[in-house]
């Protein structure tokens, strides 16, 4: 077995709850963690070993340098 962290965040982002749980695999962290967050809006995270295995919350989109535009 292996220790795991969840974490669910709120709708606006703030940490909702933190614990740590013993799985014996990926698959059964991420469900626990999915099986725990509430159906308005929160997210969830699953680490182990300090390596996030699951995330729920979107990539942020990086800009790229130039800015290309085909305004004058």
């Amino acid at each position: 077995m292996q220790e795991f962290e969840t974490k669910i965040f709120k709708r606006s982002g703030a940490l909702c709850l933190q614990f740590a749980a013993n799985y014996y695999s990926d698959f059964a962290a991420i469900r626990a963690a999915q099986k725990l967050s509430g159906k308005a809006g929160e997210t969830v995270e699953v680490w182990r070993d300090g390596v996030c295995i699951y995330s729920e919350d979107p990539k942020p989109l990086r800009l790229v340098w130039p800015v290309c535009s085909d305004r004058p």
